[in-house]
């Protein structure tokens, strides 16, 4: 009996030590993290705000962790590509995958099939907004937004819509416009946002939406023209410029950017690259300029914020976007 209570209290005092000591050894990994190059998979072609935001950030995370924090681009398949990867990915920290609001919210509401699932995608840190303009060709004889949508009317099915698939917001755009006022612009597909936009300042298509502070400095040139932008009121740089709601457009759902790990990936390193991500980027002003703000990026909550943060404000999206899908009339295909 005396041998069975020894081993007993030998049992219970292993186990006190081994839960005593567990915080500690997960703080050592975070700490020891991370011990080889990271990856970070993003949706995106190469050259976009997202994609030279991305970049930067990785060279300071470079420098300030010793290991080499590599982009690559996984664009295409309306980001199922990049979203597969990210899934399928060892849940250890050194797989990282920057996404967007559209293909977290959108994609698994109007992708049927969809073989993973972004809502169990871990939180690690929030970018920020990406104001959007929508933009027209110079090749379009319309001046304003007023006119385009005349002309759309006028001509249905005439004018095209540079879009990269169904769960873009050009598509559910033009789908809205379809419902709301009548119009019929044909979507043309592409493999990003970037070859859109490029597609509508060469003249390949009427229109796209693309990041408002990108597409600028294209306006001296007359290639293109703003005729909406997606904010709530009208910005004081563009007086004349109308918003989305005002010409029957969805607001509201403005583009960001966040950063995820693959399903299970621990607390500690989840919040090792959080805090350090904050600190190096949105607790420097100069450098949130630089990577941030001189991209287009509105640094407003919960960019910098904690991974609960940022997660909290996920879920929120969902609805918001749900909401929007439906709306539209759109059901997974």
């Amino acid at each position: 009996m005396r041998r069975v209570q020894q081993r007993v209290s030998i049992l219970m005092v292993a186990i006190g030590w081994v839960v005593a000591c567990a915080p500690g050894s997960m703080a050592l990994a975070a700490d020891a993290y991370p011990a080889r190059p990271v990856k970070i998979l993003t949706p995106t072609g190469p050259g976009g705000p997202s994609d030279t935001m991305i970049r930067g950030i990785a060279e300071l995370l470079t420098k300030d962790l010793g290991q080499a924090f590599i982009v690559e681009n996984r664009p295409g398949a309306e980001g199922i590509l990049a979203g597969e990867a990210c899934t399928n990915a060892a849940p250890d920290g050194y797989t990282l995958c920057l996404a967007e609001a559209f293909n977290t919210q959108l994609l698994p509401l109007t992708k049927a099939g969809l073989k993973y699932d972004p809502s169990r995608w871990t939180p690690v840190a929030f970018f920020g907004f990406l104001p959007t303009g929508l933009w027209s060709s110079q090749t379009v004889p319309a001046n304003d937004a007023q006119e385009f949508l005349a002309l759309a009317k006028k001509q249905p099915g005439t004018l095209t819509m540079g879009a990269f698939g169904r769960a873009s917001s050009p598509y559910l755009h033009a789908e809205a416009l379809r419902r709301t006022a009548g119009i019929d612009l044909t979507v043309v597909g592409y493999r990003s946002a970037v070859a859109a936009w490029q597609g509508t300042v060469s003249g390949e298509v009427s229109a796209s939406l693309y990041g408002l502070q990108a597409g600028v400095p294209m306006l001296a040139s007359g290639k293109v023209r703003l005729l909406a932008i997606n904010t709530e009121t009208r910005l004081a740089e563009f007086p004349n410029t109308p918003t989305f709601n005002e010409i029957g457009l969805q607001s509201g759902t403005m583009l960001w950017f966040a950063l995820f790990a693959p399903p299970g990936t621990p607390d500690p390193v989840v919040r090792r690259i959080n805090e350090r991500i904050a600190k190096l980027v949105y607790d420097d002003p100069a450098v949130k300029e630089r990577l941030v703000t001189a991209k287009g990026f509105v640094a407003t909550a919960p960019a910098g914020a904690a991974p609960a943060d940022v997660a909290a404000f996920v879920r929120t999206q969902r609805d918001t976007y749900a909401k929007w899908v439906a709306a539209a009339g759109v059901t997974p295909e």
